[in-house]
């Protein structure tokens, strides 16, 4: 079975939750620049592929909903 590049990238999901970062692209390039950072190539995301997520369901540490988008 043949592998692509993108195959061969780890994903990364990034929470947004409403209004945090959206429409400020300082606010987005800082969040990426500490996510990147904290997997180990705080200058390029070469091998993650970032999937941004908004309005996520959070659960806490001990496994309970802890917010969410408001319905």
């Amino acid at each position: 079975m043949a592998t692509t590049k993108t195959a061969a990238r780890r994903v990364v999901h990034i929470a947004l939750p409403g209004g945090a970062a959206q429409n400020d692209l300082k606010k987005i390039f800082r969040a990426t620049e500490q996510i990147l950072g904290r997997l180990g190539c705080g200058g390029c995301h070469s091998g993650f592929d970032l999937r941004w997520v908004g309005d996520p369901f959070i659960i806490n540490e001990k496994g309970d909903l802890a917010g969410g988008p408001q319905g």
